[in-house]
């Protein structure tokens, strides 16, 4: 605890706060921070309302690992409260979490597990439905492509969009959405122009029916390295079907001898300079009540410790990589000496950027 507060003390005198997490960082007075003038002058305490828009890995697909011999398909669960980006169990490491620190009414996290149903053809089933119970405002679903992003929008509208008793409450909604759109770039229809088309069509549904918010727009990682990756021994086999192995059905053109990988990480790169480009044109014509940025993490993908993934299919991260992944965007979103173009190697022990009441999203 001493050094924790030393750390803090010393990076305070160097001009900025920083902590271990977020529990080491000052509160700070509600009557410090005026209202907010714009969508470009949100500090976190203005933020009241908190949603999600993503797929299993902000749904919270394997963020437990299993501690027993074998696995089975029961063990694949939504972990809603540990989500990274939506999560609102106590020992969540989220940014619902970090914003609560300063924003402790804050409305919209998601708590607890549930189960999910499995799908003989595909493993996971290619249509999961909502549960506002634990949901909440995590409108993200496994196996969710692009696609899928209005009928997400559409899930929020009912419980945060015009006409609701949150009409003049500041929302964030962060998107994560684009990797299973990644795993099956190969075939028609999760090309890049099919991405670009759908995420502004998401974007503008946004836009037009719930008031006041600021839109994080996530990178995509490159997933086609994690499924080239194993740690013997580490990912759990299925006791009467151990030759059953979940990474063939998460990245599906992967399995493409050679070029399968070469075509991933190229249409990676593509939908990350998309949601750049949708970033830039949204800041292009400003509105007072609502903006998109582009938020690119930048992760190098080659440092993740086997450790930090499931145990279950060693590709979703589970709450180790959580921890970093919101400790990264946080800083991104609030750090003004966090470079978006530095690559990061994994650091779980990343110190966490506390914030001043003179700090502002930056947008």
């Amino acid at each position: 605890m001493f050094w924790k507060k030393f750390a803090i003390i010393v990076s305070g005198l160097l001009g900025s706060l920083q902590a271990a997490e977020i529990a080491g960082c000052p509160k700070i007075e509600a009557s410090q921070i005026p209202a907010a003038k714009n969508v470009y002058d949100l500090h976190p305490s203005h933020i009241k309302i908190i949603a999600s828009i993503g797929d299993s890995i902000t749904s919270g697909v394997g963020a437990k690992n299993i501690e027993k011999p074998f696995a089975a398909l029961s063990d694949f669960k939504q972990w809603r409260g540990l989500s990274w980006l939506n999560g609102g169990d106590e020992d969540a490491t989220s940014i619902a979490n970090y914003i609560k620190h300063y924003s402790p009414s804050v409305y919209g996290s998601s708590h607890g597990m549930r189960d999910m149903a499995m799908c003989p053809d595909t493993f996971f089933c290619l249509k999961y439905e909502h549960d506002f119970e634990v949901d909440q405002l995590n409108a993200a679903l496994p196996s969710a492509v692009s696609s899928s992003f209005v009928d997400q929008v559409n899930y929020l509208i009912k419980y945060i969009g015009n006409g609701t008793a949150y009409d003049n409450d500041w929302k964030m909604i962060n998107v994560f959405l684009g990797s299973n759109d990644i795993s099956v770039s190969c075939m028609p229809g999760y090309r890049e122009e099919d991405f670009n088309k759908n995420m502004r069509a998401g974007l503008d549904l946004i836009k037009e029916k719930i008031p006041k918010v600021i839109v994080n727009l996530v990178s995509i990682f490159h997933t086609e390295k994690i499924v080239r990756r194993e740690q013997p021994g580490y990912r759990k086999l299925f006791e009467h079907s151990p030759e059953l192995n979940p990474r063939h059905y998460e990245s599906l053109c992967s399995q493409i001898p050679v070029f399968g990988d070469i075509d991933l990480s190229a249409h990676v790169e593509q939908f990350n300079r998309a949601l750049e480009k949708i970033g830039r044109d949204y800041h292009s014509t400003p509105f007072n009540s609502f903006t998109a940025t582009f938020r690119n993490l930048n992760i190098d993908i080659d440092s993740i410790p086997y450790y930090a993934l499931s145990n279950l299919d060693e590709f979703h991260p589970n709450v180790h990589m959580y921890h970093f992944m919101s400790k990264v965007l946080w800083n991104q979103m609030l750090d003004p000496r966090a470079n978006p173009s530095e690559r990061l190697e994994f650091n779980e022990d990343l110190p966490l950027y506390c914030v001043s009441a003179a700090d502002r999203f930056r947008t």
